[in-house]
């Protein structure tokens, strides 16, 4: 299985017992699945019917469908003409002109005639209407599976990119948890140092430094939000092996995102914030390219 994304264009066109028909199948982003069709007026194949062949393999995405007939008009039609109808019209016509005194030879000819409502019959084949129908459905298949392929291969690009942020994210990540494991030492140098710079002749009690230091450490702790946030960087990361994962992979994001801003606010130091910056724009960007995502 692979990730597929919501963008992709795909044709296809062949002969069927009516003509020359082209499939153009194009598809963009959406929230659900949304399938619009364009049928040629003449053509007799459901709507839904054309619908139910997209559901079979595509789950999300706005899908348009443009169906192309160049018809062989002689061989998909036959055309009879109601002569007892014909001479209805004429008859009546002939008898309407007497009346209004009009000459109906210059009024009623036969091209007038022929324009007149049921005169001119078009009658389908049946076996060929049937032919037809069933070639086309296999055309439609056909467009399903190259729209699927192109779909599946831009996935293939977007998981490229997501997958290389990712791991600069993990990077970032191992670098805030090496430095946060510094912090401690570091606040207790500043603490004391401080402490000499505006009481320098105040003996420390080291019982008390180190109570004070180990509560600041509780407080500024990150070991939560950093464990968290590489088990959704690994949840996350399963993902770019499967299909119909979008809206998953969107979920994950807003949890990231939410350890990362905890990581931020609990920190004070700068090459920390920095890192949490760093990490923040990379969510974005992955964030942008999941849109795309089935």
């Amino acid at each position: 299985m692979a990730v597929r994304s919501m963008t992709g264009f795909a044709r296809v066109q062949g002969e069927c017992a009516l003509g020359l028909v082209a499939v153009e199948m194009r598809s963009v982003n959406h929230r659900y699945l949304d399938i619009f069709v364009r049928l040629p007026r003449d053509f007799a194949l459901p709507e839904e019917e054309v619908k139910s062949i997209v559901r079979e393999q595509v789950m999300r995405g706005r899908v348009e469908i443009a169906l192309k007939l160049q018809a062989h008009v002689k061989s998909a039609r036959a055309v009879t003409f109601n002569t007892e109808l014909l001479c209805d019209y004429r008859d009546k016509l002939v008898h309407l002109a007497h009346e209004l005194e009009i000459d109906p030879r210059q009024n009623i000819s036969l091209e007038y005639l022929l324009t007149l409502p049921g005169v001119v019959e078009e009658q389908d084949g049946g076996e060929v209407a049937v032919e037809a129908h069933e070639r086309v459905k296999e055309l439609l298949k056909l467009g399903v599976n190259a729209l699927v392929a192109a779909r599946e291969q831009e996935g293939a690009r977007l998981c490229e990119d997501v997958a290389a942020r990712l791991e600069f994210i993990k990077t970032c990540v191992s670098q805030i948890d090496k430095r946060a494991l510094t912090n401690a030492e570091g606040y207790r140098q500043r603490f004391m140092d401080n402490i000499k710079r505006i009481a320098p002749d105040i003996v420390l009690d080291s019982g008390r430094l180190e109570t004070e230091v180990a509560l600041w450490a509780d407080r500024a702790s990150i070991t939560e939000e950093v464990v968290r946030l590489n088990t959704h960087m690994h949840n996350f990361g399963q993902f770019l092996t499967q299909q119909a994962v979008g809206r998953k992979m969107d979920f994950y994001l807003q949890e990231m995102n939410r350890e990362v801003n905890t990581l931020g606010s609990k920190s004070a130091d700068v090459g920390i914030s920095q890192l949490v910056i760093e990490i923040k724009s990379e969510l974005e960007k992955v964030r942008e390219q999941v849109q795309n995502l089935e």
